[in-house]
C-alpha cells in the first residue's frame, strides 16, 4: 500500500498562492475566489512585482498572466528560475492568446485560456499543488 504524498494531502487553507495579473478586475476576482477557498493569497500587477513578492515569501502555486507590461509572464518565470527564488512553487499560466511551443516553458506547466471559469482555475491550481 502506498501512502499519499504530503503534497497531495494539502488542504486549501495551507496553499500559499501568488497571483500575478495586470488586469485589476481579473486579479481582484481571482484573489477573492482563492481566499474564499481558504488559500493565503498575495498579488502582484506584473512580473517585476511578482519577483519582489517571491523575494519576500514562499508560495506553493503561482498563477501568472502571460501578457503583461514591464515584465511578461514568461520573463517573470525565467527570471524567478534563474534567480532561484521560485522555490518549489508550481506555475499556472493564463493567456488570452494561443501560446507557441517555442516559448520554452517546461513540459507539465499548466496553461489555461482566457476567458476561463473559476472551476477551470481551481482545477489547475489543485493539480499544480498536487491535489485532485
Amino acid at each position: 500500500m502506498q501512502l499519499p504524498s504530503a503534497e497531495s494531502m494539502l488542504e486549501p487553507a495551507q496553499l500559499r498562492i501568488l497571483v500575478v495579473e495586470d488586469e485589476e478586475s481579473i486579479r481582484r476576482v481571482v484573489v477573492r475566489f482563492l481566499r474564499a477557498r481558504g488559500c493565503a493569497v498575495s498579488q502582484a500587477a506584473d512580473g517585476n512585482e511578482g519577483l519582489d513578492a517571491l523575494r519576500g515569501a514562499a508560495f506553493d502555486v503561482i498563477v501568472s498572466d502571460i501578457a503583461m507590461p514591464r515584465l511578461d509572464g514568461v520573463g517573470f518565470w525565467e527570471q524567478a528560475q534563474r534567480a532561484g527564488i521560485a522555490g518549489g512553487a508550481r506555475f499556472v499560466f493564463v493567456s488570452a492568446v494561443p501560446l507557441p511551443a517555442a516559448l520554452g516553458l517546461p513540459a507539465g506547466v499548466k496553461v489555461i485560456a482566457k476567458p476561463f471559469t473559476l472551476d477551470d482555475l481551481w482545477g489547475a491550481v489543485s493539480q499544480a499543488a498536487g491535489g485532485s
